[in-house]
Formats: structure tokens, sequence, C-alpha cells
């Protein structure tokens, strides 16, 4: 509401972006002042002003919006998949095949996944992914497990 009325320099023209009346648009900046102990505004009956206070607070609420509105955007990319961590067991065979390029396509796809490494034995990795340490393992050979599912990624000749 402060935004508003401090971006419009106008109680009755914030009121209406905000789909409120203008009366509780004023009793909530008088309220917020008094809870303050700060005048942010000043005013009459055809001006309104930000004081040097009320222009700080103004700077911080954009700054607080514009980072709750960039949490907002992350918080839903996480949620469809599009941004968050991925685990990926591998050992030095890996290294060697298609994870780097896997990993590369991946990287440009997916740019706001983060991508940990973890090298260990295959049976570790398979551990690990049972357990729900890591999110994928790249291992030499088929995995037979009731809790685990494989690809082949490439066969070898």
């Amino acid at each position: 509401m402060f935004i508003a009325v401090a971006e419009n320099l106008h109680f009755s023209k914030a009121a209406q972006a905000l789909h409120i009346a203008q009366s509780a648009v004023s009793r909530a900046i008088s309220w917020m002042e008094q809870d303050l102990k700060v005048q942010l505004l000043t005013r009459n009956t055809r001006n309104v002003a930000l004081t040097a206070e009320g222009a700080l607070l103004l700077e911080e609420c954009r700054q607080i919006v514009a980072q709750f509105d960039k949490s907002i955007k992350r918080t839903r990319s996480i949620s469809a998949g599009l941004a968050g961590e991925l685990d990926i067991g591998c050992n030095d065979f890996a290294f060697l095949a298609e994870l780097p390029t896997i990993v590369q396509l991946f990287r440009e796809r997916f740019p706001d996944i983060a991508i940990r490494l973890h090298e260990g034995q295959r049976s570790a990795q398979l551990d690990a992914l049972s357990r729900g340490n890591l999110d994928v393992s790249f291992v030499i050979g088929p995995v037979s497990s009731a809790d685990l599912g494989s690809v082949t990624t490439a066969a070898i000749r």
C-alpha cells in the first residue's frame, strides 16, 4: 500500500490501483507512520510528497518486492523441475565416456539446475541411489535391482 501511494503521490490514485477505498489507504499510511514513529509523506489538500525517510523506505520496499518476486519465480522453477540441484554419481570410466557431453548438454538446457558430481565405486553409487542420496548415476554394465531403473547410454565395442 505504501508503495502505491509513494509511486502515485496521490492517495485516490493509489486507492484506485489497489481497488480499495481511499479512506482505508489514508488510515493505513497514518497507522504506518505512527507505528514507525516517522513521517513518510508530507501532504496537504493539493500535494503529496515523500520525505527523505519515505524515499528511503520506498527504495527498500521496492528491493524487498523484487526479491520476493524473484523467490516466487525460483520456487515455481524448482517445482517445475527447471531449477534446483542434481546429484550425479560417476566413476573414472564415465568421465571418459559420454558423461562430459551429457552434462554439457544438460547445463545448456537447464542452466538453473546445479550439478554435483560424486565419484565412487559402482556398489556405493547404487546404494546411494537406493537411499536417495544420488539422483542418477553412470555405472558400467546393466543394473538389476527392483527399486532402480537403468538406461544404456552407449554400447562398448
